[in-house]
């Protein structure tokens, strides 16, 4: 399952952070990401990346923090559009934290079911708390929340004698879902996200024309938009243009816009751009 395969490799790279950790007295800070907001023991660092999976690419943003000798992460994945849609979530969840537990041979003491307010009346997602020990003496406890196709992870990696309960409750609970302002994307808001970068867009214009100033035409792009309001998947349609070093430039270009955040991956975005 692709989920056990992610959380476990989060629980590894919390466990090599840990061994690097120096003790410092811990300044709590805000974490403000495109889709939720939590407090954290110090300031994180940020890394992005992509697993490959069964399911194909899964892009991954981790924001890690070492404080008093325990790593704190926390870590979102997003999933192709629609893969969990027939999936069991408690089974889904289950997975991942018998990934985790297994992949560091530890052993399960603490498990329980909860929920994640979504901002919606009567709309819950599901999430899952456990710790555990390893047997080379750490303390692992995490909180999972699986929001359509994206699994957020809050994990916390410490020596077992100095696992503060009350500092990762204050963790775990600080996470929230900001609330999504709309249900889906207009038109308008693909064209109004895509107008901030204009400037950006005519550089490439004039760049493919001190190049070649007789080539002229339409390049189309299509993408997909996620619900954190990034662009991913983003081709030129087959044209005389599509493997122009325009193309580069502007894709580059509609790979950095940020969309507005919504709820619901819509269908793929075609989008013009005169030359």
């Amino acid at each position: 399952m692709p989920m056990k395969t992610l959380c476990s490799a989060l629980v590894l790279v919390s466990s090599a952070a840990l061994a690097q950790a120096a003790a410092a007295p811990a300044v709590w800070a805000p974490v403000d990401g495109v889709t939720f907001t939590a407090e954290m023991p110090g300031t994180a660092s940020v890394k992005e990346g992509t697993e490959q999976t069964a399911a194909g690419p899964v892009k991954t943003t981790t924001w890690g923090v070492q404080t008093n000798g325990a790593f704190f992460a926390i870590s979102i994945a997003d999933y192709p559009p629609g893969m969990m849609a027939n999936a069991v979530p408690s089974k889904v969840l289950e997975g991942a934290r018998d990934g985790a537990m297994a992949n560091v041979g530890g052993t399960v003491e603490k498990d329980i079911g909860l929920f994640l307010d979504s901002g919606i009346p009567k709309k819950k997602y599901p999430g899952r708390e456990f710790d555990g020990s390893t047997k080379s003496g750490l303390k692992l406890a995490a909180r999972l929340y699986l929001v359509d196709d994206r699994l957020y992870q809050l994990i916390c990696v410490t020596p077992k004698a100095s696992f503060d309960a009350a500092a990762f409750k204050k963790f775990a609970d600080s996470f929230e879902l900001k609330k999504a302002a709309k249900e889906s994307l207009t038109q308008a808001d693909v064209q109004d996200a895509i107008a901030a970068h204009r400037t950006e867009l005519a550089e490439c214009v004039a760049g493919q024309r001190r190049l070649d100033p007789t080539l002229r035409g339409k390049l189309v792009f299509t993408f997909r938009i996620d619900p954190n309001g990034s662009a991913r998947d983003i081709a030129a349609v087959d044209g005389p243009l599509s493997g122009s070093s325009f193309a580069g430039c502007a894709g580059a270009v509609l790979k950095g816009v940020q969309f507005p955040p919504h709820r619901v991956t819509g269908a793929p975005v075609t989008y013009p751009i005169q030359l």
